[in-house]
């Protein structure tokens, strides 16, 4: 079993953009893009996977740490597990 969090962000890339545009198609509608200040908030999510699937997802709260991570591993991690019928001790986790 696999596990991993991801950050999604309602609006635009954490990266630079940049682009090219000549003077004469500056004012095109197509080329302007649209700003919402503070970035417009994210989402962070926490899940695990299988061969058979995907287990159970959380959202994370803040920043991770070594006890929200043992808290995620205790309730989600151990809730998959029962979802796909194992044991603990059958399973190698990466």
């Amino acid at each position: 079993m696999w596990s991993d969090e991801t950050k999604i962000n309602r609006f635009r890339s954490d990266g630079k953009d940049q682009v090219w545009i000549d003077k004469e198609n500056r004012q095109d509608s197509r080329r302007i893009k649209q700003i919402v200040k503070f970035r417009g908030g994210n989402l962070m999510i926490w899940s695990c996977m299988r061969w058979e699937g995907v287990g159970y997802a959380t959202r994370i709260e803040g920043k991770m740490n070594a006890q929200l991570y043992t808290d995620i591993l205790g309730d989600e991690l151990l809730k998959s597990l029962e979802w796909f019928n194992q044991n603990e001790e059958d399973v190698y986790f990466q």
